[in-house]
């Protein structure tokens, strides 16, 4: 069909305004919609450009849950050379807070991918002079590195640690690791991480095991980068037993001769303690705590009770093995320390572990006499009610 001249100038005179339409659509695409708001809010200095502050933008990120329903865990392949020693687990029940997934070289280098509230955490105690922001795709990228010094012998030796943090699917990522890596080596790392097919994580309750006293010591380990560790451990007890409704309470009958009760405090749900003294103003303390419990510490005060144990567990007691005895309270295992500054026992009674300790010189048979006189007879709701 032939068109008519009137056709051909309308024909001419449309197609190019619709060109300039296209154009200014696709220009108002491209320029016209507003960048979106990055999920790090990055606070510099006005005279140097430094960065002062950097906290995550209110909705940046998904509120934890309350670990009643399963959690997406994003998975991270890691490079060659590099094999996977821990996997991600719910921790707690309530707020759904996962352990992160842990990787290690062939050398020993350790690196941790970190998901949600817990990288969330490290963020915030993270000094904004080491903060570097970088843009890496998509993704506004925190990059920082720290260095921490200890002790190697008679020298000090320096040890960094590298990490960065991004978000992604309004989900916060952290990786750790305790080497000095540049931030390219870092993007790598980020470049792994897969956010298809997510792992769903549940809290799985620990299985229930007894509590038994475990002695403490002193480790030291040399990484290959020549650093090395030196680590205490405290006495404790260990395990996660069966706590019923209604746990006991325990108390001494009446005050041992020779004391005065100076009061009682809740420390903190499920654990108490009562705070003796006697003429000379020497302290009898006895510590009661549901579940397992560090044994032994320099205590300096509680809520309301000073406690003067300054003399509790150092490193030459916890090297020398002989520093603290073997007993029996009541038939249940006991550890008894005594030094020039304190005498204490502690033991375990069901799912309890309690601790006498005092500034007053006792021995290993008084001690035992008085925890054999203590008893847990009021009952008291562990969660508090």
């Amino acid at each position: 069909m032939a068109i008519s001249k009137k056709g051909k100038r309308i024909l001419w005179i449309a197609i190019p305004m619709a060109v300039l339409a296209i154009a200014a659509l696709l220009i108002w695409l491209l320029l016209g919609q507003p960048e979106p708001e990055k999920p790090f809010e990055i606070l510099r200095s006005q005279t140097t450009g430094n960065i002062v502050d950097c906290q995550l933008r209110e909705g940046a990120v998904e509120a934890a849950g309350d670990g009643s329903t399963p959690q997406p865990y994003y998975t991270l392949t890691p490079p060659q050379g590099w094999t996977q020693t821990e996997e991600a687990r719910i921790r707690y029940p309530a707020g759904g807070e996962a352990s992160p997934d842990v990787f290690q070289s062939q050398e020993g280098v350790e690196m941790s991918f970190s998901q949600g509230h817990s990288a969330v955490l490290d963020l915030n105690s993270l000094d904004p002079a080491t903060i570097q922001e970088v843009q890496f795709g998509d993704n506004q990228v925190i990059y920082s590195q720290t260095t921490t010094t200890a002790w190697d012998g008679a020298q000090q030796v320096s040890r960094t640690t590298t990490q960065v943090y991004w978000v992604e699917a309004q989900n916060l990522f952290s990786l750790r690791c305790y080497q000095d890596l540049d931030v390219n080596q870092m993007l790598e790392w980020v470049s792994l991480v897969s956010y298809e097919n997510p792992r769903m994580l549940a809290y799985e309750p620990p299985p229930i095991r007894p509590l038994e006293l475990v002695r403490g010591g002193t480790t030291q380990e040399t990484g290959e980068d020549g650093f090395t560790l030196y680590e205490m451990e405290y006495y404790r007890s260990e395990g996660n037993p069966e706590i019923p409704e209604s746990v006991p309470s325990y108390t001494f009958p009446q005050a041992p001769e020779g004391w005065t009760l100076l009061g009682g405090d809740t420390v903190q749900v499920g654990k108490t303690l009562e705070k003796y003294q006697n003429q000379d103003g020497e302290v009898l303390a006895l510590l009661s705590t549901t579940g397992p419990a560090t044994l032994f510490e320099v205590e300096t005060g509680t809520t309301h009770f000073y406690l003067p144990f300054t003399g509790g567990m150092g490193w030459a007691e916890l090297e020398d093995q002989s520093s603290v005895q073997d007993a029996t309270v009541n038939g249940n295992p006991a550890f008894v320390h005594i030094n020039e500054e304190v005498s204490e026992i502690a033991w375990i009674d069901g799912c309890c572990t309690l601790q006498l300790r005092s500034t007053a010189p006792l021995t290993q048979e008084e001690l035992v006499a008085l925890a054999e006189s203590v008893q847990g007879d009021v009952y008291y709701n562990v969660q508090g009610e």
